[in-house]
C-alpha cells in the first residue's frame, strides 16, 4: 500500500497527522524546489481560498508535469481541513460559506482524482483524496485504498465520516468482493481479515454499526453465524420509542429478518438449477403435459417469489438474470391461459404472481374475481387480505364500467360490492381500513387508495 499504510495488519494509521500549517510549509518549500512559478506559488500560500483558486487554475493552465501534480495534491491536502469544517458545520470563516469553496474544492478533488487514477501508487495522493479528517469517497474503483480509511474510522481516526455509515459501506465493499461478477480488488487474505471485521462490530458500542453488521453478516456470513444472530435477536438492547408511545428494541426486531435471509441462501435451491430442469427441449411439440409442467414451475416460484418480496429481496440469488427467467415463465403461462381458460390450476399460478395480475382484469375478470375473494377469505397467497380487497374493488369498477369488456354477472357484481362493506366488521384492522377507504373510493367521495 501507498501512504505507509497498512492496510489489515492490526490497526491502520496514516504516518504522522499533517496540520494545516505544516501543509502550508510544505507546500511553500515544494512549489520552491519543483519549478511552479513563484506567483503561482504566492497564491497557493494565500489564506484567502479565491486566491487559492485562481492559483489552482493558473497550475491547471501549465503544461502537465509531475512537479505541478504534486502542487495539486499538496494544495488538496491543504483544503480537505475546510472542507471537513463545512461538512460539520463548525466552519469559522464566512469566506468560505455558498456555493464557491464547494464549486472550487470539487474540481480541485476530481483533479486529483484523474491523477490517483494514471498513478495509483504516487506517494501521498490517497491520503488527499480521503480527506482530512477521512472522508472516504470512490466506492467499487479503489476499494483497497477506501476500506484502509474506512477501517482507520471504526478504528478511532478522526472523521466527519459518522462510524454506522462505514460499517455499512465496509460491508458494501465485502460484498463487492464476494460478488463473482464484480472485479476484485482486495486479496483473499484481505477480504478474511475485513470478513473479521465486520463479525467483531456484531459487538460494536454503537447501535448503528451493529444494526448494518447484523446486515451484511446474513448476507455474506456462513450458517456458523446463526448462534451470534439468534442471540442478538433476545438480547440486543438497542431501544427507541416508536410512534405509538412504546419502547422498540428495534434490533431484536430487525434480526428475524437477517436470520432468515441467511438461512435462505443456505437451505434454497438455486434457481439456475431450477430454470435447467424446466427447459423444454426444441424438438417437443406442444401437449397438455409439457403445459403442466410450466404451471407447476409458476406455482413454485410464486412461493419463491413470495420469501424473496417478505425479505425485500435482499438475498444475494436476486439478481437480474432471476427476474428474467421468471418472466419468461409467466409469459409462457400466460399463452397457456389464453389457449385453455378453463384450466383450473393455470389461474392461481398466474395470480400468484403480483406484477403480472393488473393487465389482466379486463380480459379475466371472472376468475380475479373468483381468485381474490378467496384470498379475502383467508386463502393463502403472496398477496395480504388487505391487497385482495383492493383487486375486488378494482375489479368492480370494471365491470361498472359501460366501455369496458364484462365478465361478472350483475348479482356477481352486488355481492363483491356487499363483500367488501363487510370489511368495516373484520377482525383485522388493517382490514378495516381498507374496506372503509375502497367503499369510499367506488362512492366518489376520494381518489383511487393505490
Amino acid at each position: 500500500m501507498s501512504d505507509g499504510r497498512s492496510l489489515f495488519g492490526g490497526k491502520v494509521t496514516i504516518s504522522g497527522r499533517i496540520t494545516a500549517w505544516l501543509i502550508i510549509l510544505v507546500a511553500s518549500i515544494s512549489a520552491m524546489q519543483t519549478g511552479v512559478p513563484p506567483e503561482v506559488s504566492t497564491q497557493l500560500e494565500s489564506p484567502d481560498w479565491s486566491i487559492r483558486n485562481a492559483g489552482f487554475e493558473s497550475l491547471m493552465a501549465l503544461p502537465p508535469s509531475p512537479e505541478v501534480e504534486t502542487a495539486l495534491i499538496l494544495l488538496l491536502l491543504r483544503e480537505d481541513p475546510l472542507q471537513a469544517a463545512r461538512m460539520r458545520n463548525t466552519n469559522k470563516d464566512p469566506a468560505l460559506d455558498g456555493e464557491g469553496f464547494g464549486e472550487y474544492f470539487l474540481a480541485l478533488s476530481g483533479t486529483v482524482n484523474q491523477i490517483a487514477e494514471n498513478d495509483p501508487a504516487r506517494p501521498g495522493v490517497w491520503t488527499a483524496l480521503f480527506g482530512f479528517p477521512c472522508v472516504p469517497r470512490w466506492q467499487g474503483t479503489y476499494d483497497e485504498r477506501r476500506a484502509s480509511c474506512l477501517i482507520d474510522v471504526m478504528e478511532g481516526k478522526e472523521s466527519v465520516y459518522p462510524r454506522g455509515q462505514t460499517a455499512e459501506d465496509l460491508g458494501k465493499v465485502l460484498q463487492d468482493e464476494r460478488d463473482p461478477k464484480k472485479p476484485h480488488h482486495l486479496s483473499p487474505p484481505e477480504v478474511a481479515a475485513l470478513d473479521r471485521i465486520i463479525r467483531r462490530e456484531l459487538r460494536d458500542r454503537d447501535d448503528e454499526v451493529r444494526s448494518w453488521a447484523c446486515f451484511f453478516v446474513a448476507e455474506t456470513g456462513t450458517l456458523k453465524d446463526l448462534p451470534v444472530l439468534q442471540r442478538i435477536a433476545k438480547t440486543d438492547p438497542a431501544a427507541r420509542t416508536g410512534e405509538d408511545g412504546k419502547v422498540h428494541y428495534w434490533i431484536r426486531e430487525h434480526a428475524p429478518r437477517d436470520i432468515n435471509i441467511l438461512r435462505a441462501r443456505f437451505t434454497r435451491q438455486d434457481w439456475a438449477e431450477r430454470r435447467q430442469s424446466l427447459a423444454i427441449k426444441a424438438d417437443e411439440k406442444p401437449s397438455p403435459d409439457i403445459d403442466t409442467r410450466r404451471i407447476a414451475f409458476l406455482l413454485r416460484e410464486d412461493e419463491e417469489f413470495a420469501n424473496a418480496r417478505k425479505q425485500g429481496f435482499s438475498a444475494p440469488a436476486y439478481y437480474y438474470d432471476y427476474f428474467e427467467y421468471l418472466n419468461a415463465v409467466v409469459i409462457d403461462v400466460l399463452a397457456i391461459a389464453d389457449k385453455n381458460p378453463e384450466r383450473t390450476d393455470v389461474w392461481p399460478a398466474l395470480f400468484g404472481y403480483p406484477d403480472v395480475l393488473p393487465e389482466w382484469f379486463a380480459t379475466h375478470g371472472d376468475r380475479a374475481a373468483s381468485y381474490f375473494l378467496a384470498v379475502a377469505n383467508g386463502r393463502k397467497s403472496p398477496y395480504d387480505r388487505a391487497t385482495a380487497f383492493e383487486v375486488l374493488a378494482e375489479t368492480i369498477v370494471y365491470e361498472r364500467d359501460a366501455s369496458t369488456q364484462h365478465h361478472l354477472e350483475p348479482e356477481e357484481v352486488i355481492a363483491l360490492d356487499r363483500r367488501l362493506r363487510s370489511g368495516v366488521k373484520d377482525a383485522d384492522q388493517k382490514m378495516r381500513e381498507a374496506s372503509d377507504a375502497l367503499h369510499k373510493w367506488l362512492q366518489g367521495e376520494t381518489a383511487s387508495p393505490r
